[in-house]
């Protein structure tokens, strides 16, 4: 590995053997939760976790040949991605492909895939676009008008698939952009009230929405208090019991008890508190320190970067992956309502594996400062 990694910057190399860790480590946690999958659901995900991966990482070297972080600056190429993603994201709804409920996968036999997560790359990609085509220190309005006009088009998109936690992350994502744009600050703010308008009403337009914030609020007010005195029948109750029955050391790698009663997305949505129940503050502890070495690699890539649109890249894809993360485990631990969110190259969840390792493959044919 040393000699072939001789021309790499130190930065470039502290980032890919971070995001193998947390490949390596998700193998290896899902791999835990698998058993419980297949007694809920009847299904055997084992090799289904190993084909993701593979899929995963043949995506990231065909992106990384073909379609390099270099074509992507060009009007010509971005553009056009812009309007293919969107036409990808109006499939579901109009071939009327339902699955629980929700719009969001089209399937291909061995793998299905979800649009919206590939949304993620067109979205830090266009960020990345339109602010280093800027003319100006700061974004102008109608500067940001296409970025409003492009993300709004994705959220709405998105929201109609019947998913409201991927456009929470995009417009986090968003929001820190412009804050790292040093955008004029009482434009962010009117933006942020304004998304927040936006998501509210969101939630109480629809009822399963609304009645995960009541709970939520029930909960923290007193009113509907979590009891362990019986296994709780619900995913939140489920986790935070996995979480508060773990104890310092954990029960110890596959020795769950939450994934094989009501914890059924151990594998997915839920799997920070599996990893919590497992390996205890240890497993924490392997989160939260490889998601900080993701991003502080990351951000020293981004500001080693030779050009202005890898620059701006490597930071959207660095805080719409922690935006994500952070997400996940506060609806883990019930700091927020519940809510879909993967941990990202953890997770189970091949659309979501294939998003992030192809915005890794991006980011490693990005030349920093030294390189060749």
């Amino acid at each position: 590995m040393g000699s072939g990694m001789k021309g790499i910057a130190a930065e470039k190399k502290g980032f890919i053997i971070t995001v193998v860790m947390l490949v390596v480590f998700g193998i290896v946690i899902t791999m835990s939760a698998s058993i419980s999958v297949k007694i809920h659901n009847g299904v055997d995900i084992t090799t289904k976790i190993l084909v993701n991966v593979l899929v995963s990482i043949v995506l990231m070297a065909f992106v990384m040949w073909k379609a390099p972080i270099q074509r992507w600056k060009k009007q010509g190429f971005i553009y056009p991605a812009v309007g293919v993603m969107l036409v990808l994201l109006l499939l579901p709804i109009l071939l009327n492909i339902r699955i629980n409920g929700a719009y969001r996968w089209i399937s291909f036999g061995f793998f299905s895939l979800q649009p919206a997560e590939l949304a993620k790359i067109l979205v830090v990609a266009f960020l990345a676009y339109v602010f280093s085509t800027m003319r100006h220190p700061r974004p102008t309005i109608d500067e940001l008008l296409p970025i409003g006009a492009v993300m709004g088009m994705i959220v709405l998109f998105i929201f109609m698939e019947r998913d409201l936690g991927l456009p929470l992350v995009i417009a986090v994502t968003v929001l820190i952009m412009l804050f790292v744009t040093r955008t004029n600050r009482l434009v962010v703010v009117a933006l942020m009230v304004f998304g927040l308008m936006l998501f509210a009403v969101a939630v109480m337009t629809a009822q399963h929405r609304r009645a995960r914030v009541i709970q939520f609020w029930d909960r923290k007010t007193g009113v509907n208090a979590l009891s362990f005195d019986k296994i709780p029948d619900d995913q939140v109750g489920a986790a935070l019991l996995a979480v508060s029955s773990a104890g310092l050391k954990g029960k110890g790698l596959g020795n769950s008890e939450t994934k094989f009663s009501s914890l059924t997305e151990a594998h997915n949505d839920f799997v920070f508190s599996l990893i919590v129940e497992e390996l205890g503050l240890a497993g924490f502890i392997i989160v939260v320190i490889l998601f900080t070495l993701f991003m502080i690699f990351g951000l020293r890539m981004a500001y080693t970067a030779q050009g202005r649109f890898e620059h701006f890249f490597l930071i959207g894809m660095v805080f719409l992956t922690i935006s994500q993360a952070v997400l996940h485990m506060m609806v883990n631990v019930d700091m927020l309502p519940a809510k879909g969110f993967g941990l990202p190259f953890i997770s189970y969840g091949g659309s979501s594996m294939v998003s992030h390792m192809m915005m890794v493959g991006l980011a490693l044919t990005v030349k920093l400062k030294g390189e060749e």
